[in-house]
Order: C-alpha cells, then sequence, then structure tokens
C-alpha cells in the first residue's frame, strides 16, 4: 500500500518528536503492509518556522538510518500545504514541495471556515503545472454540514485524500458517516495514514483497507490505496470516476424520501 500522507519526519513539525520515534513509526507501517510512505511535514509559515535545506537534512538522515535497520519501504518527501494566497509564489520559488518530486501537491483547507476565495488559491496553482490533492476533506466542519462542496471541487479536477482514522471511527461516528457518503459518491481518490506518531497516531492503512472494502469492493479499494498513489510517485495522470452530487434528503409527514 501506498501512504502519500504522513508526518514521520523529526523535528519539523508536529509529528515524530525524535529519530528513534521516526523508525519506529517505519517499522509499524512496514509490519501494516505499506510500501511506499511520503512525509509530508506542514507547510505553514503562521506556525512552523523552517527552512527547506532543513527537511531535506532530516530526510536523509532518516533514510540512511532506515537503511541501516533494514527497513524494507519506498521513502519520499512532500509537504502538507496549508491554504494561503501566496501558496502558488512559494511553490514557483522552491520554499515548500510537491509529492516525490511530482506534478502532484497536497493541499489542506482550515478546519472550520471555507472561503469561496479558496477557488481562486488553487486555480493559481494549477495554472503553474500542479495537480492538487486536497488532505482529509471529511474532517472539516463545513464539509459535514455540505458535502456538496467536495462534490465542486472534484468537478473542477482537485483530488481528494481521506485519513484512514475517519473510516475506522478514531474522528467519531459523524465524521466516519462523511467518510462512506464520500466513498459511495465517488468523491475520494487516496487513502493516508496522517500518522503523527507511533503510538495515538500511528501508520495504519490495513484496517482501513478492509472496511473500504466492504463498502465499494476490491478493485476501487485497490485503486485507492495502491494504484492511485504509485501513479503520483510515478508522475502519471489519474482519471478519476465521475463524481456523484450527493442528493439532500427531503422530509415529508415525519420520513425522509
Amino acid at each position: 500500500m501506498v501512504d502519500l500522507h504522513s508526518h514521520f519526519l523529526p523535528y519539523i513539525d508536529d509529528g515524530a518528536e525524535s529519530l528513534e520515534e521516526t523508525i519506529e513509526m517505519l517499522k509499524a507501517a512496514s509490519r501494516d503492509g505499506i510500501t511506499h510512505m511520503i512525509a509530508t511535514p506542514h507547510y505553514d509559515r503562521d506556525l512552523y518556522q523552517y527552512e527547506i535545506e532543513d527537511v531535506h537534512k532530516r530526510f536523509q538522515e532518516v533514510i540512511d538510518v532506515a537503511k541501516r535497520e533494514n527497513i524494507a519501504m519506498e521513502l519520499y518527501l512532500g509537504n502538507e500545504l496549508m491554504i494561503k494566497a501566496d501558496l502558488d509564489k512559494a511553490l514557483s520559488n522552491k520554499h515548500c514541495l510537491s509529492l516525490a518530486g511530482s506534478q502532484y501537491v497536497l493541499v489542506e483547507f482550515p478546519r472550520l471556515v471555507y472561503y469561496e476565495n479558496y477557488l481562486n488559491m488553487l486555480y493559481n496553482i494549477n495554472v503553474k503545472g500542479y495537480d492538487i490533492i486536497i488532505a482529509h476533506p471529511e474532517r472539516y466542519e463545513y464539509v459535514g454540514s455540505n458535502i456538496n462542496i467536495v462534490y465542486d471541487l472534484v468537478k473542477h479536477g482537485y483530488l481528494m485524500q481521506i485519513d484512514a482514522g475517519s473510516i475506522i471511527g478514531k474522528w467519531g461516528s459523524d465524521i466516519k458517516k462523511t467518510t462512506i457518503q464520500l466513498l459511495r459518491h465517488n468523491l475520494v481518490h487516496f487513502v493516508g495514514s496522517d500518522a503523527h506518531g507511533h503510538k495515538k497516531r500511528r501508520p495504519e492503512l490495513k484496517a482501513a483497507y478492509d472496511e473500504i472494502l466492504k463498502i465499494i469492493g476490491k478493485e476501487k479499494a485497490d485503486e485507492l490505496f495502491i494504484h492511485n498513489g504509485l501513479d503520483v510517485i510515478k508522475n502519471k495522470p489519474i482519471n478519476p470516476e465521475d463524481p456523484i452530487r450527493v442528493k439532500k434528503k427531503h422530509w415529508l409527514f415525519g420520513r425522509h424520501r
């Protein structure tokens, strides 16, 4: 399986707190069946202060230790990018990273508020040659109340990555229900662990795979967990199924139809 969203890089953001914890995360991921993993430390200048050279340095340290520990996994580097007005310029100036050096970028939205001008910001990134993957839309409160926000984004050509913990209930029943709706309406293209440690938020995908298998079947599940992620790493185009708009429930005499 391919994990394209993980915070295993040490000393950079709110993920791994030490190189030792990083190695424990990678070993746990390998045991869980993850074969390819992208480090995606947060890029948000308002919260995390580091230079991109630091990211490359920490990543090389991880590569060296992983080899010594005989961890059989392909490791890559990227960022989880907080949506900001100047994000397109930061990418152009190499202040932050795409996923595994590809044309794909992982973009995060704020959890509580969605602004229409996000579309303009995404467009500015898109016209510079990047394909955009939105991180964990199921966890945004405004998606829970209006899931067709995701439908509209997918219709614009943007891809969606859900967190493994969302489908297995780690974020609560409401987020799990939203995740199931996204899956059933062709509004999910990747599943990532969004791991931040080796205990509480571990790099686990297998339990999520087993759950999603029951909802959309093996062929589609393999796309989300394996094939689409490999296409990102290989910088190949992804051609998802057409999204389905989520119909609102209409109430009539106390019953919905």
